[in-house]
């Protein structure tokens, strides 16, 4: 599964390189439900989601959310 899982992550990013070189944006998403989304999708025994991707073009009228403050590299490393 663990290898599976590394594959999907490059097809994934392939795909947000794709759609960035076409003009569509797109947004990654792994923490989800995925019980709900393998029932929406009706996927059979043995397929198991590991990654959704929204794709779609930006309402420039709207306003993104700022990004959230992250701390620097001094607050998080201590060098040994």
């Amino acid at each position: 599964m663990k290898f599976a899982e590394s594959n999907a992550g490059l097809i994934a990013m392939s795909i947000l390189y794709a759609a960035k070189y076409y003009g569509v944006d797109s947004h990654p998403m792994s923490g989800m439900d995925f019980a709900a989304v393998k029932e929406a999708f009706e996927l059979p025994e043995g397929k198991e989601p590991v990654i959704l991707i929204a794709l779609g073009y930006r309402d420039e009228s709207k306003t993104l959310y700022g990004r959230a403050k992250r701390r620097g590299y001094d607050e998080v490393v201590m060098e040994v």
